[in-house]
Parts: C-alpha cells; structure tokens; sequence
C-alpha cells in the first residue's frame, strides 16, 4: 500500500514524503518537474508520476502510474494564493486560484479515494506556503473527520 503525495518537490510534500518513507511507509510523488521528481524518487526508492494537476483528467495518469497498487492515504500538497494587490488581479487570477486550490483537490479525491474502502487518511494544504494542514480519516461508519495537524497563520485564529 502507498500514500500518494501530490506537490511531492514541494518543501513541504518532500519533507512529507521523506518522513513517511524514514517511517516505513511506501510512497508515490506527483509532481510537474520531472527532473526533481525523479531524483527525489530515486532517493526515496518511490515510484512517481510527472504531471500538472490544472490539466483535464490529470487523475487518470495518476491511476494509470499506480496499476493495481492499493492506496492508503493522499497528500495534497499543492497550492497557490496571489498576492497582488486587488485592483490588479484579475477574474483569470481568482478563476486559477480556485482551480488549483479545490478543484483539483476535488478531483483527485474523488478519483483516488472514494473508490477505495481501505483508504484512511488525507493530508491537504492551501497555498504554496499552508497556512493550515488537514488530516481526513473515514471512521469505520464511513464518516469523514478532519483534524487540524499544522497551523501557521499567525494573523487569524483557527475555528476547527
């Protein structure tokens, strides 16, 4: 069984990653450089898919990396806030934005996840630098529960 790490080069997926792997949990990354994908996989023995989660059906490259190999958990490490001023952002910026930060995390959730009865956990960030991570397990009554795991917002409080 493998946890999948999507934003797998990413500070916060590869220490994730590192740590599951120092654990004795098997891994899979997903990422967009290849070539940081790849030394990272090779460094932790993991197997990797290269791909950029706002193209259309990015899960199915995933799935189709994976074969038969169960999975246990998912990571989604990937993320994006704009910073710019309001007056210059533009509908494009809020539209990518919110295609980044849930709809694909949507997407591979219900590709990867909901299918699978053994899945237990989920790890989701927000922005390239989260502010919050969030552990999701199914109960045995097939309930899901979150719990916040990592909070670095320092300007707000967290009403978890």
């Amino acid at each position: 069984m493998k946890k999948v790490i999507l934003g797998a080069t990413g500070s916060i997926g590869s220490s994730l990653a590192k740590k599951l792997v120092e654990s004795g949990e098997q891994v899979h990354l997903v990422g967009r450089d290849e070539a940081s994908l790849s030394e990272l996989a090779n460094e932790l023995n993991s197997s990797f898919t290269t791909c950029d989660v706002l193209e259309e059906n990015f899960s199915e490259k995933i799935i189709n990396d994976l074969k038969d190999e169960q999975v246990n958990g998912l990571a989604y490490c990937v993320g994006s806030i704009d910073l710019k001023p309001l007056k210059l952002t533009k509908k494009s910026d809020f539209m990518q934005s919110f295609n980044l930060n849930l709809v694909s995390a949507t997407e591979i959730i219900r590709s990867l996840l909901l299918p699978f009865r053994h899945v237990r956990s989920l790890l989701t960030s927000t922005s390239h630098r989260p502010s919050y991570v969030y552990m999701f397990r199914r109960r045995p009554d097939n309930v899901y529960v979150h719990q916040l795991l990592y909070n670095d917002n320092r300007h707000s409080s967290c009403h978890c």
